[in-house]
């Protein structure tokens, strides 16, 4: 495992994705697969996944080493279990990316995620993207095609310096993602 962590950071420095896609996992194993196949399948590929491994007792070391084994674009870290915030961090400490993209280990994306994520960043020379999310039950189905536009329905820009001020009192209850 260290060879392979050894050769795969060698070779994401010699590289600059345009998005570093950080993935905090801990106890998600029933999950994991279907949230790192969402991310491979985005039609946007110019992206490094780093899997940050927060020392989950379950299978999740092992089923990101297979991922890893099989894409150059992943990196897993293995760490000891410290939380959420310090996965994130781990990540952020080696991403390489222009942008940075966070996925919780337990969700997964529209392939068109970071391809409409980039287009509104470069259309509006926006630092960062930010968008809703849909929450759903495995109990009562998910849609096979989510309604995508590559238009936003609702655009709001706000300046960095009002940032803390304006927006995010208004989204204090709603939780979204961003890159």
């Amino acid at each position: 495992m260290k060879d392979m962590y050894v050769e795969k950071e060698s070779m994401i420095k010699k590289r600059s994705p345009k998005i570093s896609i950080i993935v905090p996992i801990y106890k998600v194993e029933s999950f994991l697969s279907r949230c790192i196949d969402s991310i491979l399948a985005q039609t946007f590929t110019d992206f490094e996944l780093l899997l940050i491994d927060d020392g989950s007792p379950d299978h999740c070391p092992e089923i990101c080493d297979e991922y890893a084994a099989r894409d150059p674009r992943i990196l897993v870290i293995h760490k000891e279990n410290s939380g959420l915030s310090d996965a994130r961090n781990a990540g952020l400490a080696i991403a390489r990316g222009e942008y940075i993209g966070f996925v919780d280990s337990d969700d997964f994306i529209h392939p068109q995620t970071y391809e409409l994520a980039l287009n509104a960043a470069t259309r509006y020379n926006a630092d960062i993207t930010q968008w809703a999310f849909i929450e759903f039950s495995d109990e009562t189905g998910y849609p096979a095609s989510l309604p995508l536009s590559a238009e936003p329905t609702v655009l709001e820009i706000v300046e960095a310096s009002n940032l803390a001020k304006e927006y995010y009192p208004k989204i204090r209850y709603q939780v979204n993602a961003a890159v």
